[in-house]
């Protein structure tokens, strides 16, 4: 699995706004939909600032319930168990050529 260096930029009760490094905007992409599908978060989005350097700033908020780095870890952690089952699956396909 891919690592990605995180810079937050800002991290409060229920609002967390942070840098996905050396990431694109498929990650990011991804990420904020499962986030989205969490019941306790309110908000959440990202963007690129300019799209020649490519770093998507994400930005979450909760509604109190669970707090947004709460939410996040369980965003990533349900796209790890995803993302594995899909390379067992292409491992299972390619050990049938």
């Amino acid at each position: 699995m891919p690592q990605f260096n995180v810079k937050i930029k800002r991290n409060e009760e229920q609002n967390l706004e942070f840098d996905l490094e050396d990431s694109d905007q498929t990650m990011a992409n991804m990420l904020v939909d499962k986030l989205r599908e969490d019941p306790h978060v309110t908000f959440a989005a990202y963007r690129v600032a300019h799209p020649l350097l490519g770093v998507p700033t994400i930005r979450v908020s909760t509604d109190g319930e669970e707090t947004p780095v709460e939410a996040v870890r369980k965003a990533v952690e349900a796209l790890s168990e995803i993302l594995s089952k899909l390379m067992e699956d292409a491992k299972k396909i390619d050990r049938n050529r």
